[in-house]
């Protein structure tokens, strides 16, 4: 888990890696979830609950996806 001291900030964090499988907000605005979903690239987002990325994951965006077909799940 990565904390950071802007909304501004953690967008550029995510964008920025080379491999995004999945990251969530933690928030009670319904606008800064939206906003969010919009703005990062990754594979997964989930707002308010850990993504279970070690169980139920198998390839995403970016130098995450992996195969002929980038399987996703």
């Amino acid at each position: 888990m990565v904390w950071v001291g802007s909304y501004y900030e953690g967008v550029r964090l995510l964008n920025d890696r080379p491999c995004d499988n999945g990251t969530v907000i933690f928030t009670n605005d319904g606008g800064a979830t939206r906003r969010f979903h919009d703005d990062v690239e990754v594979g997964m987002i989930d707002v308010n609950i850990p993504v279970p990325v070690a169980y139920h994951s198998f390839g995403s965006w970016k130098d995450s996806l992996f195969g002929d077909l980038h399987a996703y799940g």
